[in-house]
Order: structure tokens, then C-alpha cells, then sequence
């Protein structure tokens, strides 16, 4: 039986402290690298800010660095939970991911995000948050290689290592699975700071806490992150999104079988977690 950490005031600043320095680093570096711009290559500062596209270009490399920086830090942190957690005999093995778990953790994510979108598309959220409308034109607007790299695979593989290998872990120390699992969702949309994303990444840190509690690893909550987050950017940056979805009907057809292959995937999922149990 797992022995939990007692909830206390220093308990809840382990579990929330990496969020925080997290989001202290990324503003560091955004400051500090325009600031050299402006310093040492004012020309190419102002052309950084001469037009979306350009200032998109230059934010999303400074995220790039942030993350790159990001990965090394929080995984140190991640690496020495583990390694107490071995110390007091409390890591949990990790359950087999095979070809058919990769696949449904694929469709499940494929099918997540393109449920919540439309939902969030057609509700009145994004009129209530102007930083959400600065946040997407910032990160939707520039090259999509840059947009891939970051938004596809370094911000999700840092999100991971801090949110589901970190935090949720410290949260599984102190409380019962669903609880941490609430917990920790909730705190994934607090992290992105406006309602939209807010409301968006709680139910998706729900999804993806629930895969960390299933597979016990982060490399299941990786492949999901990096899937949903790259079919996002590729309809929206390709404008298949608008191409696809002007129709009505079409909208709602594909969203309700969205929904479907989400249940779907996350039953087969269940059950093949009981199958391994069995054999």
C-alpha cells in the first residue's frame, strides 16, 4: 500500500512552486531576449515587430528557447522525485504500452481536440477573453515548422514533465487517484491563464491525468499532448479548419463522431487495462 505524504502548507508549495517557475522563466526569457534584440540587433528587433507574422516568428522562437531550458530544469525535478520515491519503495511500475495503446491514445487525443474546439468555437468564452484572441493570432500566425516545433513537440513534452511527471505526481503522494486526477486538471487550466484555454486544458489535464494514472508514465501523456496539439495547429494553420467547418451540418457530423471515437477509444483503453490484468 502506498504511504501518503500528509497534506500541509509546504505539501501544496511543493505542488504548486514548479508552475510558478515555470511561468517566471518564460517571461524572463521573453523580456530578455528582446531586450538584446533592442540592444544588439535593433534592426532585427524591428523587424520582429513590423508585422504579425515576424513578431509571431520571433515569440515562438524565445518559447522554443524557454522550453528547450524548461525540459533540462523540470526534468532534473521529475528525475528526483522518482528517485525518492524508489528510495521509500513507492514508484509504481508502469503498465506496457503496445501498438493498439498508441492508437487509441491517438484517436482519443485527435478526437478530444477537435470536439473541444468546436464546442469552444461555437460557445460565447472567446468573446470574454481578449488575451485568448492575442494568444492564438501570437502562436497561429508565423511559420508552421516553428509552430509545429514548439507547439507540437517541445511545449507539450515541458508541460508533461511539469504537470503530469511533476505536479500530479506530488498530488498522487498526498491524496487518493481521483482526487489527484481532478486536482491536477484543474491546475493544468489555471496554468494557461485565460478562461478559454482555461476551460479547455482543465478537461484535457483531466484526460490526460487519467492516461498518467492508467499507464503510469508520461511518455502515454507526451504522445497524446503532441498528437492533439499538432492536428490542431496543422487544421487551423493549414485552414482546413474554416474549409471544412463552414458547413452546419458537416460541423456537427463531425463533432458527434469526434465524441463517439473519444468514448469509444477511452472504453477500449479501460478494457485492455483489464485484459492485461487478466493475462
Amino acid at each position: 500500500m502506498q504511504k501518503r505524504t500528509r497534506v500541509s502548507i509546504y505539501s501544496i508549495w511543493r505542488v504548486i512552486y514548479p508552475m510558478i517557475l515555470y511561468m517566471l522563466l518564460q517571461s524572463m526569457i521573453m523580456a530578455v531576449g528582446m531586450m538584446a534584440l533592442s540592444l544588439f540587433l535593433p534592426e532585427l528587433a524591428q523587424n520582429a515587430g513590423s508585422s504579425v507574422e515576424n513578431w509571431s516568428d520571433t515569440a515562438v522562437s524565445f518559447l522554443l528557447l524557454s522550453s528547450a531550458l524548461s525540459v533540462i530544469l523540470f526534468g532534473f525535478l521529475y528525475r528526483a522525485d522518482c528517485e525518492e520515491r524508489l528510495e521509500y519503495r513507492q514508484v509504481r511500475t508502469p503498465q506496457r504500452m503496445d501498438g493498439n495503446s498508441i492508437l487509441w491514445i491517438s484517436v482519443a487525443s485527435i478526437a478530444f481536440s477537435m470536439v473541444g474546439n468546436n464546442l469552444i468555437d461555437i460557445s460565447p468564452l472567446p468573446e470574454l477573453s481578449g488575451s485568448y484572441e492575442e494568444t492564438s493570432a501570437m502562436l497561429m500566425s508565423g511559420s508552421l515548422i516553428l509552430q509545429l516545433l514548439c507547439v507540437g513537440i517541445l511545449a507539450p513534452i515541458v508541460e508533461e514533465i511539469l504537470m503530469r511527471g511533476i505536479i500530479f505526481g506530488r498530488l498522487r503522494d498526498m491524496m487518493r487517484p481521483a482526487w489527484a486526477i481532478f486536482w491536477g486538471g484543474l491546475l493544468f487550466g489555471i496554468f494557461h491563464g485565460n478562461i478559454v484555454q482555461g476551460v479547455y486544458a482543465s478537461f484535457f489535464g483531466w484526460f490526460l491525468c487519467w492516461l498518467m494514472e492508467r499507464f503510469g508514465t508520461i511518455k502515454a501523456t507526451c504522445l497524446s499532448h503532441m498528437v492533439s496539439n499538432m492536428a490542431v495547429t496543422l487544421i487551423v494553420g493549414t485552414s482546413l479548419y474554416d474549409q471544412i467547418f463552414e458547413n452546419d451540418i458537416v460541423f456537427w457530423v463531425v463533432t458527434i463522431a469526434a465524441a463517439v471515437f473519444f468514448v469509444m477509444a477511452i472504453f477500449l483503453l479501460s478494457i485492455h487495462r483489464e485484459e492485461e490484468r487478466i493475462l
